[in-house]
Order: structure tokens, then C-alpha cells, then sequence
């Protein structure tokens, strides 16, 4: 996730949403300390919605960002 925030302040917003890819399937995933209200798995929703959004693709950028509010249903 870092590296993938580092490449969209390089400029690179592909190849962030490329480093994020391995993700996908744990982003939705409830952590043991999900308590804590850290919510550290969406972090790399948020880095690719930042990443579509810098690559000029809203409608993706805008589906990463929904996912905010179905992961707020828990």
C-alpha cells in the first residue's frame, strides 16, 4: 500500500493500482482488532481511488470509494 501512495505522487497511478491488485482479495477483511477503530483495510481502497482518479478514470475511482459505505454495514 505505501509503495502504491508513493507511485501515485510519482506520477504513476498504473502501476499503483497494479502494487494494490494483491489486496483485492483481503480489502474487506475484518482484522482481529477491528475494535480499535484503526479500519487499516481500507486504506489500500482508499490509495486506488486515489490512483484511478490521478489515471482520469472517476467511474472506477467512484466504485473504489463506495466501498467505504458498504464496509461501514459491518
Amino acid at each position: 500500500m505505501a509503495r502504491a501512495l508513493l507511485a501515485v505522487n510519482r506520477g504513476e497511478p498504473s502501476r499503483a493500482i497494479e502494487l494494490l491488485q494483491v489486496s483485492v482479495s483481503y480489502q474487506l477483511g475484518v482484522p482481529f482488532s477491528w475494535f480499535s477503530g484503526t479500519y487499516g483495510e481500507l486504506y489500500p481502497l482508499y490509495v486506488r481511488g486515489l490512483a484511478y482518479l490521478a489515471a482520469h478514470k472517476g467511474s472506477e475511482a467512484a466504485e473504489e470509494f463506495q466501498k467505504f459505505s458498504v464496509s461501514a454495514d459491518w
